[in-house]
């Protein structure tokens, strides 16, 4: 197993996790969403580890070929600078971004999006149990 491999399939478990409790219980993970945010600083600490995560998968796939690698460079970057201007640079516009968007959708929204995500995760760690 390759790096390429071990990246898509961890990437596809933090999906999942993450994505996995709207399915079952959108509005207390809506409300364990906004309370994690509540505070600037936490918001700065997972932005540093989402750019982290993003510097990790830019440099496993920096020298890879094939289609995986450079979907997962692609979406690194995105990631990398996301987290970076936005969580780490201005935690009150993410905070705000958030509840807006959160505050926004209902129940059966928020149930599609954690199945969509979820499914993205499988994808994802299939895709590197095959590479």
């Amino acid at each position: 197993m390759n790096i390429i491999a071990i990246v898509s399939i961890v990437l596809g478990t933090v999906i999942i996790v993450t994505r996995a409790p709207l399915i079952v219980a959108p509005q207390e993970t809506v409300g364990f969403y906004r309370k994690v945010l509540e505070k600037p600083i936490r918001v700065r600490a997972i932005g540093l580890a989402f750019t982290a995560l993003a510097l990790v998968i830019l440099r496993a796939t920096a020298d890879e070929p094939g289609t995986l690698a450079t979907i997962l460079y692609a979406f690194s970057w995105f990631i990398l600078a996301g987290s970076f201007v936005v969580l780490i640079l201005f935690p009150n516009v993410a905070k705000s971004l958030v509840d807006r968007v959160l505050g926004a959708l209902n129940n059966t929204q928020l149930r599609v999006s954690g199945v969509v995500a979820v499914a993205f995760g499988i994808f994802l760690i299939y895709w590197g149990a095959t590479w």
